[in-house]
């Protein structure tokens, strides 16, 4: 009779062992192969709160309490977000694509923010077989300098470089530099000598301009721009360089407008054969000749510009062919340049003086990379 009992024990401890392994195996086969996704070493593997507002992971639930990203082999990617209520928690399946997107909100909220990275060109890496999944970056080069990053595809306007070709007006009144020419024919004239008579004009008005374009930081960028003089007997030629902001209009991406400040100098230089003589034959039959008269000199000024680029803007490719306008105000001083000079019976003394107005507009193209 004991033995019978010590049967029946021995045979129920068994059944119950049996079953109580089989219900283990049932419950934690599932609960293995569910793995931890981390997003970014930021968050770690649950994304509380303050992670989630700080970094707008899912900025559009409220009384958010945390989120996890999960992985299974049943349901791949997924999504558990803890509520306050914990009767209204969620959970939702998520593909690769959108876990991509989720670590570059965090790792490169501030470069995306400001418009320096467009999302969805990052080299990432998920390796599934870990035990906990991380999300790794291949590359890091929106760590570079704001000229390597990547632009999106919204209203900005930051090109690389730029070049272009275009036509500027300066107000260049040389006018006062000429009568100096003429006061010297008249003088040789008034002594019964004969001279021709000076083919200057009072300056140019249309100069030809080249402009080259380097961005620095966010708006701002460094303008050069030189050129020189047309329809002139004066060789004539400007350089200027200065710093451009370019802002946006709102809800308008096809016109940017822009203001600046910088430096300007124009040059010039005069000149005209004469072969005149300005004396009596002497003996020997020598006399003075007057070969030419050559004249030179400049004007620099602080100056402020504003103006407009339109045209085409392709910011997937980073491309951008515009037409540009610009107006501006350079600070010249009038300058007064005295001459003395003698020769035979002559002694020519005389003042004169440039007048540079400072209103100047430009327009042309440019092309952008």
């Amino acid at each position: 009779m004991k033995t019978l009992y010590n049967i029946i024990l021995i045979a129920a401890a068994l059944m119950f062992i049996s079953n109580v392994y089989s219900q283990d195996s049932i419950k934690s086969s599932p609960q293995d192969s569910v793995k931890n996704v981390i997003l970014s070493d930021k968050t770690g593997e649950v994304i509380d709160k303050t992670e989630n507002e700080k970094y707008d992971v899912f900025p559009n639930i409220e009384n958010l309490d945390s989120v996890r990203i999960l992985w299974s082999p049943e349901k791949k990617y997924f999504v558990q977000i803890s509520m306050r209520d914990k009767n209204k928690s969620k959970e939702f399946h998520i593909n690769e694509e959108n876990i991509i997107r989720l670590t570059e909100r965090i790792e490169l909220k501030k470069v995306i923010d400001k418009g320096y990275f467009k999302p969805g060109l990052s080299e990432i890496s998920i390796d599934t077989s870990a035990t906990t999944m991380t999300v790794k970056f291949k590359n890091e080069y929106f760590e570079e300098l704001p000229w390597v990053k990547n632009i999106r595809t919204e209203n900005k306007f930051h090109p690389h470089f730029g070049a272009g070709i275009g036509f500027k007006l300066i107000n260049m009144d040389l006018s006062g530099m000429k009568e100096f020419y003429d006061y010297v024919e008249q003088t040789v004239r008034s002594k019964g000598y004969s001279i021709s008579s000076n083919n200057l004009d009072n300056g140019p008005r249309l100069f030809y301009a080249f402009n080259f374009y380097i961005y620095l930081i966010e708006s701002f960028g460094f303008y050069f721009e030189t050129g020189q003089g047309l329809n002139s007997n004066w060789e004539s030629h400007f350089v200027s360089g200065s710093l451009k902001y370019y802002f946006n209009l709102p809800n308008t991406d096809w016109i940017k407008p822009y203001f600046g400040a910088g430096y300007t100098i124009i040059g010039f230089k005069g000149q005209n054969t004469y072969e005149a003589r300005i004396s009596p034959i002497n003996e020997q039959g020598y006399y003075w000749v007057l070969k030419d008269i050559s004249t030179e000199g400049n004007s620099k000024g602080f100056t402020l510009s504003a103006g407009a680029e339109t045209g085409y803007f392709d910011y997937d490719n980073h491309f951008y062919f515009t037409l540009f306008a610009d107006i501006s105000y350079a600070l010249f001083p009038e300058k007064t340049y005295k001459y003395s000079q003698s020769a035979a019976e002559f002694n020519f003394i005389n003042s004169s003086s440039t007048s540079f107005k400072g209103l100047m507009l430009t327009s042309g193209i440019k092309i952008y990379f």
